[in-house]
């Protein structure tokens, strides 16, 4: 579900052929061209962390870690939430495992990260779950991504004149009524 980077939807992400993730990447390049990227629409509710990349994925603080501490991850493996430490008990207890020794700079990045990830309550008896931050249940839908699409391309009045999703009118229809509602017409007193 990832890219050469980590991410989703990154540009070095080969979308070659008609693959279904391929697709995927294409449609989020899309998206990404009106101001709407997949993955922030997307957050993790931590559960025991195994399921959740550490560096990766927008688990705490509204954003990755890698580009929040970026000195950080270049002296860290990627792994799990659930293997950035251990239970005693039932207590979770943070562990960092550096590649090299940190010092400078870094000590203060130390700081910040420790303070933001002690936040996070995990719990070993139950799973992450990702979660679509744009419907109140959490379940991706498409109808809430094309709300999120009206409104990003057709404004404050793409409620009223949200783009019509109905198969028994023809394409060509909803195209005109759409014109027609935006001015988008090419006529003489518009040119």
């Amino acid at each position: 579900m990832y890219g050469a980077g980590g991410g989703l939807l990154e540009d070095n992400i080969s979308c070659t052929g008609n693959s279904v993730w391929g697709n995927i990447v294409k449609v989020g390049r899309d998206l990404g061209k009106i101001g709407i990227t997949l993955p922030s629409t997307v957050k993790w509710e931590v559960g025991d962390g195994k399921a959740i990349l550490f560096w990766v994925d927008i688990w705490v603080g509204g954003r990755r870690l890698r580009e929040r501490f970026p000195r950080l991850y270049h002296l860290c493996k990627e792994v799990s939430v659930g293997n950035k430490g251990a239970w005693r008990g039932d207590d979770w207890t943070w562990e960092w495992c550096w590649r090299n020794t940190p010092r400078g700079r870094v000590m203060r990045d130390i700081t910040e990260l420790c303070n933001l990830v002690q936040s996070v309550q995990l719990n070993k008896n139950v799973k992450d779950k990702c979660r679509w931050e744009l419907s109140e249940d959490g379940k991706f839908s498409v109808k809430d991504l094309r709300d999120l699409i009206d409104e990003k391309t057709l404004g404050s009045t793409g409620r009223q004149f949200a783009t019509p999703w109905c198969k028994s009118i023809p394409k060509k229809v909803c195209v005109f009524i759409w014109r027609l509602f935006h001015g988008r017409f090419p006529v003489r007193t518009i040119l």
